[in-house]
């Protein structure tokens, strides 16, 4: 349990300096997923706002969740179209080694995931270092 818990410690610590080094920007992870049956955007962004509120609950208050409605180009009428099966998230500015890793896989976090599972399903992630500038206020 102990050399499970260093080798933990050390993985972390190495993460930040990989990604103080990788990223001059916010780490944010974009995740695209289909909807599954009887799934909604209203439920997903209820999800969302759940995972917020667990968030903020454990303590990490700068990180912020989105819900990216997707769009779909149809060439026959030379226009955008809601894509009603597919919708990505937005975790931006996501949190790695903050205290709230330890209360991850509580109630609350089980909660929020049991409602992403309701209404989607994960099918690319993706870790990116977004300019800070596209973040200012």
């Amino acid at each position: 349990m102990i050399l499970r818990t260093l080798v933990a410690t050390a993985a972390l610590l190495v993460s930040s300096v990989t990604t103080a080094e990788t990223c001059d920007g916010v780490i944010s992870i974009l995740r695209i997923s289909d909807y599954v049956e009887g799934g909604s955007e209203a439920g997903l962004k209820e999800a969302s706002l759940a995972h917020q509120k667990w968030y903020r609950d454990n303590g990490v208050s700068d990180n912020e969740q989105i819900v990216v409605p997707l769009m779909k180009y149809d060439e026959e009428s030379d226009s955008l179209l809601s894509d009603s099966t597919r919708v990505a998230t937005l975790h931006v500015n996501a949190p790695a080694g903050e205290p709230a890793d330890e209360a991850k896989g509580d109630e609350g976090w089980d909660q929020f995931v049991a409602l992403y599972g309701q209404n989607t399903s994960v099918k690319e992630q993706y870790f990116l270092c977004l300019p800070e500038s596209l973040l200012a206020e």
